[in-house]
């Protein structure tokens, strides 16, 4: 009897693992189309794609983070900070997701979140200084020249 129960959980993992590479297959073809149209200017049509990407492995933070830099790319800021929040919440030590939302909301005119993002990133990946201390550097000197009186 526990035989036949071990050949059918075996067949159920071996469908499943399958449908999976099938979903990420999928995923993968939509991935690389909207690279390619994002790599020709077609922004629209790869953000169709990423879409399209997201619905064969929903919830994917690889997919997201592409639609976020899509969307701080064409500087839709509000929507990469949304996206960049999802993938966060996902994935809660994604430095570069904080990277991203930092310059998000950088552009959107929030330096005090966008300060609170960057160094996140740096305290979850040190290697990052030098890429973020120029920045955090420019942020402080735009914090003194508001609250100094000259």
């Amino acid at each position: 009897m526990r035989r036949p129960l071990i050949n059918c959980l075996a067949g159920l993992a071996f469908m499943v693992g399958a449908a999976a590479a099938h979903a990420n297959a999928s995923a993968d073809k939509w991935l690389e189309q909207g690279d390619s149209q994002w790599r020709q200017g077609h922004t629209d049509q790869a953000m169709k794609s990423y879409e399209a990407a997201e619905k064969s492995e929903p919830n994917s933070s690889r997919i997201l983070m592409k639609k976020a830099g899509l969307y701080l790319a064409t500087q839709n800021f509000d929507s990469a900070i949304r996206t960049y929040q999802s993938v966060i919440g996902a994935e809660p030590g994604n430095a570069v997701a904080f990277i991203g939302m930092g310059i998000a909301y950088l552009h959107g005119g929030d330096n005090d979140l966008a300060r609170a993002a960057f160094e996140e990133a740096l305290r979850l990946e040190p290697k990052r200084k030098a890429q973020l201390a120029p920045v955090l550097a420019s942020l402080d000197e735009q914090a003194n020249r508001r609250v100094s009186p000259h």
